[in-house]
């Protein structure tokens, strides 16, 4: 069942001010605070990618930037920022995450911790990754 972002981001999302580094917890209550997410990049001049989001923390792309995986990601609701701690981060991956700083894409990339931080609230519709552009696709409660 596809559910609409707005209503989710808001409501299953806020993990609360209690923001902790991104690990994976499987937990049964952290299962069902956060949904099971997929966002994609349609196929273009490069071929489809995915990035599924599982509710414990953990997310892997598909399709490309695999060399990102193992992902970890966090929510702070209060911030509504979105920490994605990606793995094989180098100097042209980080030259290409500060371009899209400046532009307004993301927030900004945390070095110390490989995360790349981005605005997501109940409107967003879209996150960019590296020069990509991720749609939401579906969400599962």
């Amino acid at each position: 069942m596809r559910l609409v972002l707005g209503t989710v981001l808001v409501s299953v999302l806020a993990c609360g001010p209690d923001v902790r580094p991104a690990r994976p917890d499987t937990s049964a209550d952290q299962s069902r605070v956060l949904p099971s997410m997929t966002w994609i990049n349609p196929a273009s001049d490069f071929p489809a990618m995915r990035l599924h989001f599982d509710p414990n923390g953990t997310a892997r792309f598909e399709g490309g930037f695999v060399f990102f995986n193992p992902v970890r990601w966090r929510y702070d609701s209060t911030a509504r920022e979105l920490y994605l701690r990606l793995s094989g981060i180098d100097s042209s991956t980080i030259a290409t995450f500060e371009d899209g700083i400046a532009r307004g894409h993301a927030i900004r990339f945390d070095r110390s911790d490989s995360a790349l931080v981005t605005r997501v609230d109940r409107n967003t519709r879209s996150i960019w990754i590296a020069g990509f552009t991720f749609f939401l696709d579906s969400i599962s409660p």
